[in-house]
């Protein structure tokens, strides 16, 4: 996708090629496709041009920094290490030393050398300027990579204890928070609620005391916060999420309703989604005094439209397909859902199947729900061929074999037919360590 963009630029500007940011450019898109001799080339070059037209520090910076992530990249380990070294003697004391100690510490990572990287981030004294960065960056090894969430925590301690600012507190409690420390982080947050009291901290210190299991707390301070910032729909959706969690579902309809959701259709999607579905279980859910089929209808109709939408802007922003169609999907399985729930025919509920397993082909368990549809329709040879559809991706699924037999004997195949039980009598055999004839 970038190199497309570059290749239009280029086409609509040859003057391009003598240009070192859009050489730089090329260069790294040709690194990400794996194609380091073309990405090699364009680096010098890059250089070339910028020593040539005296381009500013800052650029011929990061074209060094890109030269020895692509030697390691192709395994020069030397001629990397050469190249980092050489930017830490011209620019280790500037402005510049940021990048270049990220930089270094990310090489060694990628040579495999972790105790190296870390010492580098360690070394950064707390005056320098590139000491959050190189803290921020150790916080992230210790993580993602040596699993050591108490060193983790330690990282972003040190920075509020250094630098004592709002931003560097609020990245501490987000810490905490991440690493499951929820008391300490709570703590931390009504600390900065005293300052600044917003809908994020809001939430912050409402999800503390949820994942504490303080569930009477915070439904009280989402309460109460909903009274200060009534049009938050992230604060009003986790608190009717506490409602129905107990069973409080007459609280969810005085906060909430269809028709004031249909008018948030420019609020976050996804927040959207979630308030509706909390609706749709209340009036879905025969046992409810709320329920209500046509509203549980209206309310997964909204949500299939708002996801529609999203899958259209990520195709736009080729980023995240396949997650939102299969969000899309899932709403269509609850429809799936309810229409077997509710006895409907089988027409109706093959309708939201069919768009539900185009939206994820690959998924198993709508196959052979498929096909459970068809053979309840007595079209045996749809059901048949669909469960065998499934029976190639997995030889082994008991529900896929179990149906395939069930045609089989449908259709007066019975020889057929006890082969297919046999083969799920030697799957359960094999699979059940408790089995015994």
């Amino acid at each position: 996708h970038i190199q497309k963009t570059l290749q239009g630029a280029l086409s609509a500007n040859f003057e391009l090629l003598n240009n070192p940011s859009f050489m730089f450019l090329k260069a790294e898109a040709e690194a990400l496709s794996e194609n380091f001799e073309e990405a090699n080339k364009s680096l010098e070059k890059a250089r070339n041009l910028a020593n040539k037209q005296k381009s500013p520090d800052q650029l011929k910076v990061e074209i060094e920094i890109g030269m020895a992530m692509l030697q390691t990249k192709m395994l020069n380990y030397s001629a990397a290490n050469d190249i980092i070294m050489n930017l830490i003697v011209e620019y280790g004391i500037t402005k510049h030393s940021e990048l270049i100690v990220i930089a270094n510490s990310e090489i060694k990572l990628l040579q495999g050398d972790t105790k190296t990287a870390i010492g580098i981030l360690q070394n950064v004294d707390a005056s320098a300027p590139a000491y959050v960065p190189a803290r921020m960056k150790l916080a992230d090894i210790y993580l993602n990579q040596l699993k050591l969430s108490r060193a983790y925590v330690q990282c972003f301690a040190e920075i509020y204890k250094t630098q004592g600012d709002k931003q560097s507190q609020y990245s501490y409690a987000l810490a905490l928070e991440k690493v499951q420390n929820y008391e300490n982080a709570l703590g931390v947050y009504k600390d900065i609620e005293k300052e600044r009291d917003s809908e994020d901290i809001a939430l912050r210190i409402g999800n503390c005391l949820t994942k504490m299991y303080n569930f009477i707390e915070a439904v009280a301070h989402y309460e109460k916060k909903i009274e200060k910032f009534s049009n938050s729909l992230s604060l009003l959706t986790r608190l009717c999420n506490l409602y129905e969690k107990f069973g409080n579902t007459s609280k969810i309809e005085e906060r909430v309703n269809i028709q004031r959701l249909q008018n948030l259709k420019e609020e976050d999607s996804r927040e959207l989604i979630e308030a509706m579905l909390i609706l749709y279980r209340l009036y879905s859910n025969p046992q409810h005094k709320e329920f209500n089929f046509d509203k549980a209808r209206e309310c997964l109709n909204f949500c299939v439209d708002i996801q529609k939408k999203q899958v259209e802007k990520s195709k736009e922003s080729n980023t995240d397909v396949e997650f939102e169609r299969k969000r899309l999907s899932h709403i269509h399985t609850l429809f799936v859902n309810m229409y077997t729930k509710l006895k409907f025919n089988s027409d109706d509920i093959l309708v939201h199947l069919e768009e539900a397993l185009k939206n994820d082909p690959e998924n198993l368990e709508l196959q052979i729900k498929s096909a459970e549809v068809y053979f309840t329709m007595k079209n045996f040879d749809i059901a048949k061929e669909k469960a065998r559809k499934v029976l190639k991706s997995d030889f082994q699924h008991a529900d896929a074999l179990q149906l395939l037999a069930d045609c089989l004997q449908a259709a007066l195949q019975p020889a057929n037919g006890i082969k297919g039980f046999s083969k799920i009598l030697e799957k359960q055999i094999l699979t059940n360590s408790s089995y015994h004839s």
